[in-house]
């Protein structure tokens, strides 16, 4: 059995070259797996990018106003702030009103 074990100088040369072909194989598969993957990434982000665009500028028509979010308009405007400008407008386009 212990004859069984024992390979020759050149048997284990042999595997050990084909077992570095193979760590070798494997390294070049693995590089070119993070390599597509991180391009799939660039494209899923570019179209990302470009479905945003689409949605963003080319559904609405050039007549519609731009969409802003409540959140944008009430940060914009202080508490009082449309009365006082309704105030304003009035006084200015109507000055017999008090």
């Amino acid at each position: 059995m212990a004859q069984a074990l024992c390979l020759k100088e050149s048997e284990k040369t042999a595997l050990s070259e084909k077992l570095m072909g193979t760590r070798h194989s494997l390294a070049t598969i693995s590089l070119d797996m993070e390599r597509q993957k991180r391009d799939a990434q660039s494209r899923q982000e570019q179209d990302r990018v470009g479905l945003r665009l689409q949605g963003g500028l080319w559904s609405r028509s050039a007549l519609s106003p731009p969409r802003y979010p409540a959140s944008h308009l009430a940060s914009s405007i202080p508490p009082g702030g449309l009365l006082f400008l309704s105030l304003l407008l009035l006084w200015v386009f109507y000055p017999g009103v008090p």
